[in-house]
């Protein structure tokens, strides 16, 4: 291992961060700029004194458990990378399979003029991987947060070709959609879904993410609720809704669906075998 990457990854390990090697690997690459791959092979050359004096202060901001997205400035996303700070929700894996799946659904439709629906957009991760993808789509989306609106405008000027064709609206997802008479092919969301007496359990990494975009209410399904019983209203026939939930959330939510009246509904399990995604369509 190279020596600056033994010793970050020592100071982590100390202070009982979670994997610190893959921290170091990430933070190493990042100040230096090449990939982690190369890191991990020691294809590195000399390292300059600004460079170990930067590496060193991301790994003093590690060790006090800030998320590795938010040390960077940047999480990976599918094939595109996202701008993340304080006051936005960090997009996950758990988040790709979702736009994985409607990928899939709706492969070989990529140049069809959609209009989507994103709830939630936090970074705005969903919304702009959907407007990559589907090159013709225009894509309304929907975020109470101010803060994490401010992200999403950030990596809006980093992708302007998909910036034109989405929208951004101020709004709480509990309160009346202001949509008026819109009809989309499709909505997506990653909802707060973590029930609140569950939040102080969290890493403490989660903890330092903006709790509105984790708590999902007493059994975290408050915002899963209202995103399936409005859906059916703003949604063209056939139209789907795709929403990641939370680990063991699965019967409750295919009640959720059946009572908003969807009858294609089920609930698909993720590449862990855990119950994540509630994919419903309208007739």
């Amino acid at each position: 291992m190279i020596p600056i990457l033994k010793e970050g990854c020592d100071y982590l390990k100390k202070r009982n961060v979670p994997e610190p090697e893959v921290s170091s690997e990430f933070l190493l690459s990042h100040v230096l700029n090449v990939g982690r791959a190369q890191i991990q092979g020691g294809r590195i050359g000399p390292v300059s004194p600004d460079e170990k004096n930067k590496f060193f202060a991301l790994i003093g901001l590690r060790a006090h458990r800030e998320p590795l997205a938010y040390v960077t400035g940047n999480q990976p996303f599918l094939d595109l990378t996202f701008l993340c700070g304080a006051g936005a929700l960090i997009p996950r894996p758990e988040t790709e399979e979702l736009v994985f799946k409607v990928f899939k659904i709706l492969e070989g439709r990529e140049k069809e003029e959609f209009l989507f629906l994103d709830i939630g957009a936090g970074t705005g991760a969903i919304s702009i991987s959907l407007a990559h993808r589907f090159e013709k789509a225009r894509i309304l989306a929907m975020e109470k947060s101010l803060r994490a609106m401010s992200w999403m405008k950030k990596n809006l000027s980093f992708y302007p070709e998909e910036a034109r064709r989405i929208s951004l609206i101020h709004q709480d997802m509990l309160e009346d959609w202001n949509l008026e008479n819109l009809k989309f092919d499709l909505i997506a969301s990653n909802p707060p879904y973590i029930p609140s007496s569950e939040i102080k359990n969290l890493e403490p990494e989660v903890l330092k993410e903006p709790r509105l975009a984790l708590d999902g209410g007493p059994d975290g399904l408050k915002y899963l609720r209202r995103i399936f019983s409005r859906a059916a209203k703003y949604l063209k026939p056939k139209g789907l809704v795709v929403a990641e939930i939370g680990f063991g959330q699965g019967k409750k939510i295919r009640t959720i669906m059946e009572k908003a009246g969807f009858k294609r509904a089920e609930v698909q399990r993720d590449f862990a075998g855990i119950e994540r995604l509630a994919i419903a369509q309208k007739d």
